[in-house]
């Protein structure tokens, strides 16, 4: 009986190091994914600025609220495929049902993407003239900007269910090599067609659509290509939604709340405030996004572990995971979230080197930061919760923040313009850290509440803190060009480095793995 006990924690400890493993290549794979389609995208900025101009950049950003809200239309299909592709793969004798799952889905989003092309292409002529406050740009183009964005918003619809799907299954190394790829042609390719065409903004989103046709094509192909291959036909079986509807549901209510909460801001401001301004607000916003594309990586590479772990039963093992999850998420993300937000005017100068749009972008990026890495925090925990099939907590959370945020931004917004709006997210976001991680502790890892706030979080945000405030008092205001970058990227790695040596995850690993030698004799 001892022998048989011994066992089994030996395989459990086994399966642990190889999931571990496992993670730690998807976490590289979709951090390296991440970072280059955030270099593509956020190099080019100032390419784009200057060859379109700070109007054609504010319908950029409208493109990408439009993308955001009609991904609602999924009705949370996506996240609960994406939970089912993990769950039936390690599930014997599922092959078939995964297979007829994916083909019904399928056929499904391609439904709704058409839809939404058409959609948008019919209420193109009044968003044009009723929505869009322009200048300088005509009216006609901005009609056919629209729909040329519709076509886009469409074919990427489609994309997101099939990548959704390779991740599920875990191929994230491959998924990342054909992200990096395509976010080459997407970037390096549409300055070129800018630059040697015409710089408007109707090939802008031209070039756009043809890469997210070939995109999206390569895709599906790969995710059938992946599925495990069985003799029966790949059938429709609308049947098979029935026993994923409750999750499905309870995920759509949540992501349209969710959209509520964090596209409200710029909804409102794109009618509220003139084309220019919003497009500053909507630089800011890209900036504070990039913090999502560090988050992204490890979500996407943890979730999986996180059904797999919950589905064995194996608590021990996913208490040790989340941790160690937590952690990794709070040093990636928080020492970036502390340099973009202390030194937004050295960093905006150094990337933009626009003087005007510097000043009208540093403090928004500074608050929009701040609140997106606390909301950013709370995104382990989150899928956490849904790895126990527990959605109605955030779906209670988002439904509070709407009812509170909308008129609250309103009125921030109609008193101190962009800066309030910023402001109210920073707010809401604090409150909630707070809130709904006490709830979710009270059901489940009710003894790891503590440890979260203190090991997960606490420390290395004062690591980064520690260090980069004195900085920030300290720096010159008056600085070259070059000093600028030397200063910013030396603070960076120092406020990095502080963050490591405080974080319980990376400080075992500096100590044990990479200077184990100095540390012994200490």
């Amino acid at each position: 009986m001892e022998n048989n006990q011994t066992g089994k924690n030996r395989l459990t400890t086994l399966r642990l190091k190889l999931g571990i493993t496992n993670l730690k290549l998807n976490i590289i794979a979709n951090l390296i994914g991440r970072i280059w389609i955030a270099l593509m995208s956020l190099a080019f900025v100032p390419i784009y600025i200057k060859l379109l101009g700070v109007e054609s950049y504010g319908l950029i950003g409208f493109y990408a609220s439009l993308q955001t809200i009609f991904a609602l239309l999924d009705l949370g299909l996506g996240a609960t495929m994406y939970k089912e592709v993990s769950s039936l793969l390690v599930q014997e004798g599922k092959a078939q049902q995964l297979r007829n799952l994916v083909k019904t889905v399928e056929l499904i989003y391609w439904g709704l993407a058409a839809f939404i092309a058409l959609l948008i292409a019919v209420g193109s002529p009044l968003i044009a003239h009723y929505w869009i406050t322009g200048k300088s740009l005509e009216e006609a183009t901005v009609q056919q900007a629209l729909i040329l964005m519709g076509l886009v918003i469409a074919s990427q619809f489609v994309f997101n269910f099939y990548s959704g799907g390779i991740l599920g299954l875990q191929r994230q190394v491959l998924f990342n090599a054909i992200s990096i790829v395509m976010a080459t042609l997407r970037g390096v390719g549409v300055i070129g067609v800018l630059w040697l065409i015409s710089p408007t903004i109707q090939l802008f989103f031209a070039w756009q659509l043809l890469i997210s046709v070939v995109q999206t094509v390569l895709c599906g192909w790969i995710l059938w290509q992946s599925l495990p291959h069985t003799s029966e036909r790949t059938r429709f079986q609308m049947k098979l939604l029935a026993g994923i509807k409750g999750f499905a549901l309870s995920m759509a209510g949540n992501a349209f709340l969710s959209l509520l909460l964090t596209q409200a801001d710029k909804i409102l401001l794109s009618k509220m405030l003139t084309l220019e301004n919003f497009g500053y607000y909507s630089l800011a916003t890209v900036v504070s996004s990039g913090l999502y594309i560090i988050v992204s990586p490890i979500n996407v590479a943890v979730f999986p572990q996180f059904v797999q772990l919950v589905s064995k039963g194996e608590d021990a093992a996913f208490k040790y995971l989340y941790h160690r999850s937590c952690q990794l998420l709070s040093v990636t993300v928080l020492p970036v979230a502390t340099i973009l937000a202390l030194f937004a005017p050295e960093i905006l100068g150094i990337w933009l080197g626009n003087p005007v749009t510097v000043k009208n972008t540093s403090l928004l990026v500074s608050l929009l930061v701040t609140g997106t890495a606390i909301y950013c925090l709370m995104s382990v925990p989150y899928y956490a919760m849904l790895a126990h099939n527990w959605t109605s907590l955030a779906l209670y959370q988002s439904l509070v923040a709407v009812i509170v945020i909308i008129p609250a931004l309103f009125w921030a917004t109609s008193q101190y313009g962009a800066l309030g709006a910023a402001s109210i997210w920073i707010m809401l976001n604090l409150f909630f850290l707070v809130s709904v991680n006490h709830l979710m502790y009270k059901r489940i890892l009710q003894t790891e509440k503590l440890k979260w706030y203190y090991q997960d979080v606490g420390l290395p945000w004062f690591g980064a803190l520690a260090v980069a405030l004195p900085a920030r008092l300290l720096l010159p205001s008056q600085l070259s060009f070059l000093l600028t970058i030397g200063a910013v990227s030396s603070i960076s790695l120092l406020t990095l480095s502080g963050a490591c040596l405080t974080t319980p995850l990376t400080r075992n690993l500096i100590k044990n793995r990479i200077f184990p030698q100095v540390f012994s004799k200490m």
